[in-house]
Order: C-alpha cells, then structure tokens, then sequence
C-alpha cells in the first residue's frame, strides 16, 4: 500500500502528446493500441503535465470576445466530430471492447486539453470580471486558479502544499485527517533532485526529539506537532475548510512524513475546534462560495477509471463554484486514491485540471 500520489490521477485528464499527430492514421486503423501506450501515459511528469494546458495561441488583443469564443467553440465541435466517444454506452471492462473505447477517449481527451485553457481564460476569466453575479471573493478566486494554471513546477516547489489553491482533506483508518502531497523532482544533469519547501521543514527537524509515529494502512506517518509553530505561515495565515454545506477555520497543527520503497508524501494534519474535521472535504487559504451540487454526467466521464493500469476510486461531484457554471469540485473517500478534483467544464467534456489524491493501491512503484 502507498501514500499519496498526486501524479496519477493525471491520467484521467493526460494524453500522449503524439496521440493528436497520430490521429488520422490511428482512425483508419482498427487494430488495438499498444498496451505500452497506457505505460508511457503513466509516466507523465507534473511539467509535462502543465505544459499540456498552455494556451494554443496568442489571439490578437484588439478581438472582440464574443468572436475569439465564437472560433473557439468551432474548434471544440470539430474535435469531438473527428474524435467521438459515446458516454453513454456501457463498456465492457471485462471484455476486450474497451480496449476501443480508451484509444477514442484518450484521442478526444488530447484535442479537448489543448483547447482547456484557452477556454477558461476566454469563458471563465474574462466574463467573470464583469459579472454582477459572481461574488468578488469567487472572482479572486477565479483569478488565483488562472495564475496557478500558468505556473510551472519550479514555482509550485516554492511554497508549502497546504499554500495551494486548494488542498484535499483526506480521513483514512487509523490516520489522523490531513492533507498528503507527492514530492517534486528536477533533473539536474543526471541526478533528479527534491525541490519542494516542505523538505526543509524535515532537513531541518530531523534530528528532533519530538517525532512520534502512527500507522496507516501498516506504513507509518512520521510527524511532528512542534514543526509549524516556528513558520509564520502556518501562524499567521487564515485557513478554512469546505464541505457541500460547511464553511469553517481549520488549523494546520503538525508535519510529518510517509516514505515507502517508492515514494515519499508530506503530510499536514488538519484540526477544527468544532469537532467538524471529520466532514469537511477541502480545505484552502481562500474565502470563497460554494453550492452544493451533483451530476451524474461529470461523474461518469471523470470516473473513467480503467482506460489505465492503475485504478483509482470512484469520484463524485459535491460543489460547484457559486456563480459559475464552468468549476466543480468531486470527491473520493475512500478506495484506491481519494481526495479530490477541480474540474473544468468545457461545454459537454469535464477536464480534471487540479488533482490531490492519496495512493493507497502502489501505483508509485509501477
């Protein structure tokens, strides 16, 4: 069993980036794709990951809106034509059809990711500073999400993981409730080296008396609670913590570690004096406005769960972004990897665009 893993789940939302230039010869083929496609899928890094989502073009800012959404709109109707996929069939996981099914899924996925964050910015961004009908806290929020779509890995690496937009809140057996995020590597020259902030917090305590140690699923989390008394941002800052119906403060009160032979996860335990831990799904430095909300539709498009080697849990949509028809939150928890996704609604396909889950399959060491 392993600790978290946010990489994973970005093979719902991840294609091979040849998939789109192989297209044509792909549809006049109707031979099952190389399983070694499903392998390369898995390796994907977090920077390829983002550069996946970086705009396609540069429009020219003398363009009215309506006409740059007008072309991109196009585009989107003529990726799901040359690419369509059927939601509403029931595959056969058991049987060799799915096989099909995944090769056309991951083919519109590709061509609908290229398009994603051209259309948050011109679908979601910009009307959103003009619309009475979201709130200004909804709206930093909106601003926040498209400075946070923009950055790379080396920026994330700056900060410490609870300092992301959002953050999941996971509740595991025999675990306290906290947040868990994979650690980053960068390649310098031949050698990838850990760059995250949180690995100063364990260099520079880890010769502390104060570790104690509690067990998940039989892999022990090594944490501290005197860790982040000494970081203002964990003092100093407001955090706050979400569920369909709860809006809270929450407190970050100890740091710790889980290292497997694969891989090795920070860990924040969460807290709330209300005793209301236990209910809340996310949690983040922001105020922002939820509304409760399910549909089954995201659901059965995000959950496709076996077009991959690893499963994952199933997911379900809680919330979206109050005022917004276009950003909504699901949730796992339990299974293979909970936590949680941001999704992108773009027109009819939903696109995972922030994930953070936890491994409890192993995927880390495949």
């Amino acid at each position: 069993m392993m600790r978290a893993h946010t990489r994973y789940l970005f093979i719902l939302c991840l294609v091979l980036s040849c998939e789109a230039e192989r297209k044509d010869s792909l549809k006049e083929s109707e031979e099952s794709p190389d399983k070694s496609e499903i392998q390369t899928i898995e390796k994907l890094t977090p920077k390829q990951f983002e550069s996946s989502i970086k705009p396609i073009s540069k429009e020219p800012d003398f363009e009215k809106l309506e006409d740059k959404q007008a072309r991109l709109l196009q585009l989107y109707k003529e990726a799901l034509e040359e690419n369509p996929v059927n939601f509403s069939d029931t595959i056969n996981f058991e049987g060799e059809d799915w096989w099909p099914f995944c090769r056309e899924y991951w083919r519109q996925l590709s061509a609908v990711r290229k398009l994603s964050l051209d259309y948050f910015n011109l679908f979601v961004l910009e009307p959103s500073k003009k619309d009475s009908g979201i709130s200004q806290k909804n709206k930093a929020f909106i601003n926040r999400l498209a400075k946070e779509l923009n950055s790379s890995v080396e920026k994330h690496a700056e900060r410490y993981a609870p300092e992301s937009i959002i953050f999941a809140i996971v509740h595991l057996s025999n675990a306290p409730s906290g947040t868990y995020s994979t650690q980053h590597h960068l390649k310098v020259k031949n050698n990838y080296q850990v760059i995250d902030k949180d690995r100063l917090l364990v260099k520079k305590y880890e010769n502390s008396q104060e570790w104690t140690f509690e067990q998940e699923n039989n892999i022990p989390i090594r944490f501290n609670e005197g860790v982040l008394d000494t970081i203002s941002v964990f003092q100093n800052s407001k955090f706050y913590g979400y569920s369909e119906s709860i809006k809270t403060d929450i407190n970050l009160t100890a740091f710790g570690t889980a290292t497997s032979e694969c891989e090795t996860e920070y860990f924040y335990q969460v807290s709330n004096r209300e005793n209301l831990t236990k209910h809340l799904k996310m949690g983040s430095m922001l105020d922002f406005d939820l509304e409760a909300y399910r549909d089954e539709r995201i659901d059965q498009q995000i959950n496709i769960n076996r077009c991959g080697d690893c499963p994952s849990s199933n997911f379900n949509v809680f919330a979206k972004l109050a005022g917004s028809d276009h950003l909504y939150f699901a949730y796992a928890s339990s299974g293979e990897t909970p936590g949680l996704m941001l999704i992108l609604r773009v027109e009819e396909t939903f696109i995972p665009i922030l994930v953070n889950t936890t491994d409890q399959f192993g995927c880390a060491c495949l």
